[in-house]
């Protein structure tokens, strides 16, 4: 594609816009896809700058040969040491800590186990936080440890209960929490409930017990989460509907692509005007700023300017000290070895080695001397202006996106689904579903653009993240109750949820949106019994107890 953005002309910016608004689009699918939306603006970029004296089908296959390259030595280090996320294993250590409050529980050791239960949760909140921050699109392992992390605290509530009390518990209680940990590191399936959690004979334990059950259903495969029943297979149609249902986008989307779209044209416009030496590097500062994952213009904008500036200055120095080609690869090798480091910790620090590692090996090969540097600064300043000026300024409402509002309204719309999705309209159900899930969108949106952000707009927008992983959730859940209420109709094999139950539910979420709107904590509101609508009413009693929280006001509307 980036072939038929060679040169300048109005066909090359239009080959420019279209590859723009694909790569907006693709960013709401999941991370991989996000990851591939810029990568299609970068490669795009980099053809339509630099001469190709080989066949088109030979770039490609580089390209593919480089990723097996990469992908051998992933699985030796996988082999060698084993991979673990830091994310997974801080999880984890929740529940181990949980494990120990249990164990230490009637013993002197059990008000500092308690204290590591607290500081484990921070720390596990701190390092999804921390990766949720730099992630691109959508990723259901992140979602899953989100809510496993969420069901930490009644599970935790019910611990801290049975240790107050002094009693010890049966050993396999702490035993079955470790292996409930062990599941949670390796991604494998739930271990078999404690025997004494079975049949509880105390509050407290049946308190533990409930707890429990939440976190062995989010641990079970998606297949066996829904009780097994006489289904019959989803049509065509149901499948197309509910594919589509995962990528819908809402206007914050379309307003993130109408932005792309218009920076990366202007650059392209850019580059036909100005006559600069290698152009495409303002159409590239553009894409790379403008990254496709909804992250924050600014900071990158501003980051990746005084970045190069630095990068700048060490390649001078570098040059000044090596200018003999062979002399600089020891440099070379040392910036390309730092990227790794620096990539996730700072984004000014990452230009800052990026520019003179490019800028060393272009030299190495064409021998340009220090103006390649001085080209890099003008050219990535270039971008940066277009990217701030038309891809920040000029849209106040991409910085001042309030989330509570967003987050009210999309409980609001979860409600309305609820009660559409187990009526008789089905045309209205899937009217009110794709609404609901472009509202979802939004907010997803919203939230990947404020974690991204400086603080304190990064930290009060973290305040509402637990909450948004638990709605996402209510709303597939209600999807496929809906699907499995529908489908046990239809083979007589069951009824549909009972009304009063349904009602119940849509005050629950009613008032959860009042509470957020109010400031205030929701209301004690019984959860339905009906057993169908139970994966529904889970989701919506932890989105409840986030909301009540310690301190309800640090979700205030009026705070993020």
């Amino acid at each position: 594609m980036g072939h038929l953005a060679v040169g300048t002309g109005w066909a090359a910016v239009l080959v420019v816009a279209a590859a723009s608004l694909a790569s907006a689009l693709m960013s709401v699918i999941n991370a991989a896809a996000s990851t591939a939306g810029l990568q299609l603006l970068v490669y795009v970029a980099i053809a339509s700058g630099l001469p190709q004296p080989f066949a088109p089908w030979v770039i490609p296959a580089l390209y593919l040969v480089g990723a097996l390259w990469a992908l051998l030595l992933s699985a030796l280090v996988s082999l060698v040491g084993g991979v673990r996320a830091p994310e997974r294993e801080a999880v984890a250590a929740v529940y181990r800590s949980i494990a120990d409050l249990l164990a230490d529980t009637g013993t002197d050791r059990a008000v500092a186990a308690r204290q590591a239960v607290t500081d484990a949760m921070n720390a596990g909140y701190d390092a999804l936080l921390s990766v949720r921050s730099r992630s691109a699109g959508r990723s259901p392992t992140f979602r899953e440890l989100t809510a496993l992390l969420n069901a930490a605290t009644p599970v935790t509530e019910a611990a801290v209960t049975i240790a107050h009390l002094g009693k010890p518990v049966p050993a396999e209680i702490p035993a079955g929490m470790r292996a409930v940990a062990e599941a949670i590191r390796n991604d494998r399936p739930p271990p078999p409930m404690p025997e004494s959690l079975r049949h509880p004979d105390t509050y407290r334990l049946r308190a533990l017990r409930t707890g429990m059950n939440d976190v062995r259903e989010l641990l079970k495969p998606e297949h066996q989460t829904v009780p097994t029943a006489p289904l019959l297979p989803p049509s065509m149609r149901e499948r197309l509907v509910r594919w589509s249902d995962t990528i819908l986008t809402g206007p914050a989307t379309w307003l993130y692509a109408m932005r792309l779209v218009l920076c990366m044209s202007l650059a392209e416009i850019l580059r036909g005007v100005l006559h600069l030496e290698r152009s495409y590097w303002i159409l590239l500062t553009v894409a790379i700023v403008l990254k496709p994952d909804f992250g924050s213009v600014f900071a990158r904008g501003v980051q990746r300017a005084l970045g190069t500036l630095g990068g700048v200055l060490i390649g001078a120095a570098l040059l000044a000290i090596a200018p003999n080609g062979a002399w600089l690869l020891p440099f070379i090798a040392v910036a390309a070895g730092v990227l790794p480091i620096v990539m996730g910790r700072n984004y000014g620090m990452f230009a800052i080695f990026l520019t003179p590692l490019v800028s060393l090996l272009i030299d190495f090969s064409t021998h340009q001397g220090p103006s390649i540097l001085l080209t890099r600064l003008i050219d990535t300043a270039t971008g940066c202006a277009v990217a701030l000026i038309f891809g920040y300024l000029l849209w106040p409402e991409t910085w001042r996106v309030h989330l509570g509002p967003q987050v009210a309204d999309a409980v609001d719309e979860l409600a309305d689904y609820l009660r559409a999705a187990f009526g008789t309209d089905v045309g209205a159900a899937r009217r009110q579903r794709r609404r609901t899930y472009q509202t979802m969108s939004d907010v997803r949106t919203s939230l990947q653009r404020k974690l991204a952000e400086p603080p304190p707009v990064s930290t009060s927008a973290a305040a509402w993240w637990p909450m948004i992983v638990e709605l996402e959730y209510a709303v597939d859940a209600t999807t496929a109750a809906a699907i499995k209420s529908r489908d046990a109709v239809r083979t007589e094999s069951g009824r549909p949820p009972a009304a009063d139950a349904i009602n119940l539910l849509v005050a629950d979420l009613r008032d959860l949106a009042g509470a957020l709107r109010g400031r205030r904590s929701p209301d004690e509101i019984p959860s339905p019994a009906d057993e169908a609508l139970q994966p529904i009413a889970s989701r919506v009693r932890t989105a409840r107890r986030i909301a009540a929280g310690p301190e309800p006001a640090d979700r205030s509307l009026g705070a993020v």
